[in-house]
């Protein structure tokens, strides 16, 4: 069942596996998909990604498992969004990027932009060695066999610091710092656009400057952990050490609120 969530002219979308026929959003609308929120790999429900739409722009906050088949389902068949914006560089959140990077060039809609990528420091480097990586695929398909676009398979990436990192047809997209323990630098994102905002935590403790950032936000995405149902899905009490350890680096013994 899709669940839709509406403040005024914001609406917020969350997809369930089924597929899901949306019109297109409101000129003056955010909408938001959930394509996908867990961490790990489940049968049932895809790793972290979520595409935002406001006005004419589309882009997706990080791209874990799955993200390129939700945004299928979602109704966008091969014709992604050509923009990504990561929150950090852990696994869960970007091993979907290949996909999303690969598959809308060669298939039926043979993307003909550049993938734009903006992260934190490192998201450059990786995204090289990506293209390294693909390199004999890349040049089959470009230079001898489809002859596929040369410009649909260009990255421009950009390692990014706090503050405006986007801003294009009224959408203003602000990074701003997290704290998710050892990893740093971690980003939350706030989009604004026709005076709506939503705001995304990514993975976080409790942290002071999310609060200050998303005062005023009409929707702010948070990420949480479930203890109980990551400890069912364990056999034993050595694997779940490593768990135990990301559930102490994510909470302190003081919680916060946002006035």
């Amino acid at each position: 069942m899709n669940q839709r969530y509406t403040r005024r002219s914001l609406l917020l979308l969350c997809t369930c596996p089924a597929v899901a026929q949306m019109a297109a959003p409101d000129p003056q609308e955010i909408r938001v998909t959930l394509l996908g929120t867990v961490p790990m790999a489940n049968p049932e429900r895809a790793g972290t990604s979520t595409l935002v739409e406001a006005g004419p722009e589309r882009f997706l906050i990080d791209a874990g498992t799955g993200a390129l088949g939700r945004l299928v389902r979602a109704g966008f068949l091969m014709d992604p969004p050509s923009k990504l914006f990561i929150t950090h560089l852990h696994s869960d959140h970007i091993v979907g990027i290949p996909d999303l990077l690969l598959a809308p060039w060669t298939g039926p809609s043979q993307r003909k932009v550049p993938l734009d990528v903006w992260g934190p420091q490192g998201t450059r480097e990786m995204m090289r060695h990506l293209e390294a990586a693909f390199a004999f695929d890349i040049h089959v398909r470009r230079d001898i066999d489809e002859r596929i676009s040369p410009e649909g398979i260009k990255v421009h990436a950009r390692d990014i610091q706090e503050g405006v990192v986007h801003e294009r047809n009224g959408v203003k997209i602000r990074a701003f710092l997290v704290e998710h323990g050892p990893v740093k630098p971690a980003f939350g994102y706030r989009i604004d656009y026709a005076g709506r905002s939503v705001a995304f935590s990514g993975d976080t403790r409790p942290s002071d400057n999310l609060v200050k950032q998303c005062q005023g936000v009409d929707v702010l995405i948070h990420e949480v952990i479930d203890d109980q149902a990551l400890s069912k899905l364990a056999p034993s009490e050595e694997v779940l050490r490593p768990s135990w350890a990301i559930t102490r680096h994510r909470n302190r013994p003081h919680g916060f609120s946002i006035a």
